[in-house]
């Protein structure tokens, strides 16, 4: 059913694995149809109620690429209904949180979900796989059976990894006074691009499994997988004769479900499986009237009847279109597009649903979750429900219970075999040491709270960023990074690991390519004197966003640069600071700066520099790069974009012909070649004959490069080279080069050795290595600083103190750098390295403070950055470690 626009009907868009929930488009259309048909009290008042359906997968491209598809086509949803697995659902929550589109999921139950910093509008029918929800059940389940000792099998998925986690988590922690063992873990692979498990995978961790070990394996197995997945290995288990009175122990993911493959010559006569799935409410009044309703239609229009609804997520998705509804109910109609406000009115209400009392808690997740407790007694028959479980609680019938190669009705195996009682023995010495050891524990125990104290604040500082416009702001950037992520659109080649304006050399080729594009679309002597590459991460990931939306919109391939009419062009700013542009993580050109033209209150962008030339900013030491710290010449400078823009679908007007419909214009024409949907942007001619484009939303274009530029005969302190073959051949023999950004006032006392060449140190230290005294002489054990020369960058030479401290024999073995601001690597001072490489030899995950002029430099080995951390802004650098031959 199609979306149309307007505000007198609601829309859900429904983002659902089609392929194994093959009952979804039925169930949601009929759910859908009976609310407007006045079921449950004629919910919404008459407003019609109206939904799409896509499939999802259990993928978290596939779900990316429905939503962006389904918004292109449709527009944004009052609500989103979905997914079924936690990946896609995490996916489809970051794109509603940017969107602030209220999303309800009836399956998903990965623990992040419940974090609202990351996904603050996402809900779900189901609690976490947490403590308090199916992982405190299970934990239940296992006690109840007597189990006190489990081994874990679970596959690579986000899904059964994380469930891990937390069941390692609750399973190892006091819980009621108790404790358990894992007696082993192993992860199972399985193939992203087929989507199923690796034989071999499987195979590897059977044979590891401590099967002959009593001391250590368990007869439970806790199988940690989605439904396509467990039976596969669970036959493969079979087929290779591993431990044949294994109790499997489910999760939800596949407990209650059928084999895929109907072919089952390869299980046991008694499967013995037993696991949970959230409650089915089957004797239920609502469950009831509404599998009466669907079975008399099914019956009349001649389809396959239903004898119960095929699947507890079954009943939650009819449930989750009943919520969506009610909170829409009680939001007003001018409110029904904000998604904060449907989330706040979906939290606050609760309802009799099909699967039972429907109530959430303040993060969205299903209150007070109740299980039940499923097993597969026969080969032939499939799971049966025994019993129900929930956090803290069991109440089932063992008497319904088999088990493999032992049978039904009978007491539950034992988890272990018996073991020689040496852990008896080593209790009661440990018993001994405790009664030692206690007081001081107590002592470091109180020690240890001014330390809690102060993460007690820290959280409350968090809190209350939550109250403030500026935290929101930044946290929605950060969504846009996430996207970025989730679309697998990585940071441009060129970037470096710096954030902010990054200085780009005189003699790189980047610089001469920028300048080649000014030469080219002006009459004018123009020069460089500054050039500056934006690594903005924020802007750069709305970016990407924004042309996903695009190739979207018109089934473009996103790298489809000429599809989509992506197009580099100019930007002045006039008298707006271009750190506005610069600084800013979110928009970066932002419609509310934009001022009304030819083609009425857009912004606009320039084919020719020339045209943006009139438009430029004039450099009053204010500027964007006076903002960063760099140094600023008085005189006639200027700054001006080169910019990224998505251009899309254009229509070209003249302002000559229509001046008054072109100056009245707030967004484009409608395309008469699409179904209501309007123009991208709105492109014409200036009267100097540039081509010039107006868009008339944020995120469009990306200022891609900054430029300080003057006119008029070429100022060498400014401008070192007239052309590239110049800077090309001034710098023929360098191999590295250092160059000191004035951007950054710390890092013009950097901890590097100045002017040195790469080339230079590394055959200066093999020489050091086979001094006449060989390269295994024996040295004593002191440290010994050697002088090393070597012939830098700019043709001088100079000295390096490399020291063999925390080397073996004395030698050198690795030379330590940070990398700059262009991403040339810089090694760090000689005495220095010594001190970085001994601390790396001790602790190669660990980490250095060291002090270099006036500040002092924290670098970390584990994850290879060094930091500033006298300066304001903290600046980080990456670090990097070179063995020596």
């Amino acid at each position: 059913m199609d979306l149309p626009t307007g505000t007198d009907r609601l829309k859900i868009a429904a983002f659902l694995d089609t392929v194994r929930f093959p009952w979804a488009e039925e169930l949601i259309d009929f759910t859908v149809r009976l609310i407007n048909d006045g079921w449950q009290g004629d919910i919404l008042g008459g407003v019609p109620l109206e939904y799409s359906i896509s499939n999802s997968d259990c993928d978290r491209g596939v779900a990316v690429r429905a939503f962006l598809k389904t918004i292109s086509q449709h527009g944004l949803p009052n609500a989103i209904l979905g997914t079924r697995c936690t990946a896609p659902t995490m996916a489809i929550a970051t794109l509603a949180a940017a969107e602030n589109v209220a999303l309800l999921s009836p399956a998903a139950t990965g623990p992040m979900l419940s974090n609202k910093g990351d996904y603050p509008t996402s809900n779900r029918l189901v609690a976490g796989d947490t403590a308090s929800g199916q992982v405190g059940a299970l934990v239940s389940l296992l006690q109840e059976f007597g189990w006190d000792r489990i081994s874990i099998i679970n596959t690579n998925t986000q899904y059964a990894q994380e469930f891990k986690v937390e069941l390692t988590r609750a399973w190892r922690g006091m819980q009621d006074g108790f404790t358990g063992e894992i007696g082993y873990e192993g992860t199972v692979q399985v193939d992203q691009d087929t989507d199923e498990v690796d034989p071999d995978s499987v195979k590897a961790i059977l044979s590891n499994v401590p099967v002959k070990n009593p001391s250590l394996n368990s007869r439970v197995v806790v199988l940690l997988a989605h439904h396509q997945h467990a039976f596969p290995i669970l036959k493969i288990a079979k087929q290779e004769g591993f431990q044949p009175d294994t109790v499997f122990v489910g999760c939800d993911a596949w407990t209650g479900r059928a084999p895929l493959d109907p072919e089952l010559s390869w299980m046991g006569e008694h499967p013995g499986y037993v696991g949970l799935v959230p409650y089915r409410n089957f004797s239920g009044a609502v469950y009831k009237d509404f599998l009466g309703r669907l079975q008399d239609e099914q019956k009349r229009e001649g389809r396959p009847v239903m004898t119960n609804l095929p699947d507890s997520a079954a009943d939650r998705t009819v449930d989750s279109v009943l919520a969506l509804a009610k909170a829409l109910a009680r939001v007003s109609p001018e409110h029904r597009f904000n998604g904060t406000a449907v989330v706040d009115a979906l939290r606050s209400h609760s309802f009799e649903g099909v699967s039972g009392s429907v109530e959430f808690d303040g993060n969205g997740d299903r209150a007070n979750p109740r299980y039940t407790v499923m097993s597969f007694p026969h080969k032939g028959g499939g799971f049966i429900p025994i019993g129900t479980a929930a956090p803290g609680f069991v109440d089932i019938d063992l008497g319904k219970v088999c088990y493999a190669e032992v049978g039904c009705g009978v007491v539950p195996p034992s988890a272990t075999d018996p073991v020689v009682p040496w852990r008896l023995i080593g209790l009661a010495i440990l018993g001994a040491l405790l009664a030692i050891l206690f007081p001081l524990a107590c002592y470091l125990y109180k020690k240890h709270l001014p330390i809690k104290r102060r993460l007690k604040l820290l959280e409350e500082e968090i809190e209350a960023m939550d109250s403030n416009e500026g935290a929101r702001r930044r946290r929605k950037g950060s969504l846009y990074k996430e996207i970025a992520r989730l679309l697998e659109q990585p940071r441009p080649a060129t970037w470096t690991d710096a954030e902010g304006l990054v200085a780009i050399s005189h003699t790189d080729a980047e610089y001469w390519e920028v300048f080649k594009k000014m030469r080219e679309t002006t009459s004018e002597d123009v020069w460089i004197s500054k050039l500056f590459r934006l690594q903005n991460d924020g802007l750069w990931s709305y970016w990407v966003f924004r042309k996903n939306q695009l190739a979207s919109k018109y089934g473009f391939d996103f790298n489809d640069k000429a599809a989509l009419n992506e197009q580099v062009v100019w930007h002045g700013t006039s008298s707006l600071n271009p750190d506005v542009i610069t600084s800013d993580s979110h928009d970066g050109f932002m419609m509310n700066y934009a001022a009304a033209g030819h083609f009425g209150r857009g912004l606009y962008f320039a084919e020719r520099f020339e045209y943006s030339d009139c438009y430029s900013y004039r450099v009053n030491n204010q500027s964007a790069m006076s903002a960063e710290g760099i140094t600023i010449q008085d005189g006639d400078d200027r700054e001006i974009f080169l910019v990224n823009l998505l251009v899309g679908q254009a229509i070209e007007m003249n302002r000559e012909e229509n001046e008054e419909e072109c100056r009245a214009l707030v967004a484009p024409p409608c395309n008469p070649n699409t179904d209501g949907l309007r123009y991208d942007t709105v492109s014409g001619v200036a009267p100097c004959g540039t081509k010039i484009h107006t868009v008339y939303e944020n995120g469009r274009a990306y200022p891609s490069y900054l430029i300080r530029y003057y006119k008029g005969p070429r100022d060498p302190s400014r401008t070192p080279f007239e052309s590239q073959e110049e800077a090309q051949k001034e710098t023929l023999d360098v191999t590295s080069r250092t160059e000191s950004s004035e951007g950054d006032s710390d890092e013009n006392n950097q901890p590097g050795s100045d002017g040195w060449s790469l080339r230079g140190l590394w055959n200066s230290l093999r020489s050091s290595q086979n001094s006449t005294a060989g390269p295994d002489a024996a040295l004593d054990g002191a440290p010994r600083d050697e002088n090393i020369e070597g012939t830098g960058g700019d043709g001088q030479t100079g000295t390096l103190q490399a020291t063999t401290a925390g080397t073996e024999e004395g030698q050198v073995k690795a030379l330590w750098f940070y990398h700059d601001d262009v991403g040339q690597s810089v090694p760090y001072s000689g005495g220095l390295q010594a001190e970085i490489e001994a601390a790396y030899q001790r602790d190669p995950q660990g980490s250095l403070t060291i002090a270099y002029g006036t500040w002092a430099y924290l670098v970390d080995f584990g994850t290879r950055t060094q930091t500033n951390r006298d300066h304001p802004g903290h600046r980080q650098r990456r670090i990097s470690r070179m063995d020596l031959p």
